[in-house]
């Protein structure tokens, strides 16, 4: 048909557009590597056919240092395209919501890329995001309390600390194991 057919062939067959936070969380929940996202400002979808493809949350930097340290106003959180979408279609998503942010007057944009999912910013690296280096401050940690997986500022709420030795300390450590984790990769993009 004049469309193309079901699947897109070419990345410029893609359009972006914003799209609710209720469309973007459940898509990202279900398709990006860490089934969750987090409360946002912005959300923007990649659309072929009026059926979503993609889909990426914008907000505040999400730990509070990032914004000081890194000089950003605005943070890529998650960021998620299906397999089957065509070659370059990540890049020109990113392109696009980089014009749309940039019109909404933020000036830098910060993404982290996160080695312990196999990820270094390729995507970044290819949409000329400036590499700065690993993250810097005290780093994540995988802790597991009680047998279950906690993540550090749960943690840190629950007991007044999120450092292995110092919960294993307070709790005992037959009841706490983790190791650190390995520090993300950080990226920025200057939008001004």
């Amino acid at each position: 048909g004049e469309d193309g057919g079901a699947i897109p062939t070419s990345a410029l067959q893609l359009y972006v557009d914003e799209i609710s936070n209720t469309v973007a969380r459940e898509f990202i929940s279900l398709y990006h590597y860490s089934k969750t996202c987090p409360p946002c400002k912005h959300y923007y979808g990649a659309f072929f056919n009026k059926k979503l493809f993609g889909a990426a949350a914008l907000g505040e930097p999400a730990m509070r240092h990032q914004k000081k340290c890194y000089g950003c106003d605005i943070e890529l959180r998650r960021f998620v395209l299906l397999d089957i979408a065509p070659k370059n279609s990540e890049s020109r998503f990113i392109s696009i919501i980089l014009r749309m942010i940039k019109k909404l007057g933020y000036k830098k944009l910060l993404s982290l890329a996160d080695p312990e999912f196999s990820h270094v910013g390729t995507i970044y690296k290819a949409s000329n995001f400036n590499f700065v280096g690993d993250e810097k401050g005290g780093g994540s940690r995988l802790l597991v309390v009680d047998g279950k997986p906690m993540h550090s500022r749960t943690a840190f709420a629950v007991y007044g600390t999120s450092g292995i030795r110092s919960l294993s300390k307070l709790l005992g450590e037959e009841r706490v194991s983790g190791r650190n984790k390995l520090r993300k990769k950080v990226y920025t993009f200057n939008l001004i």
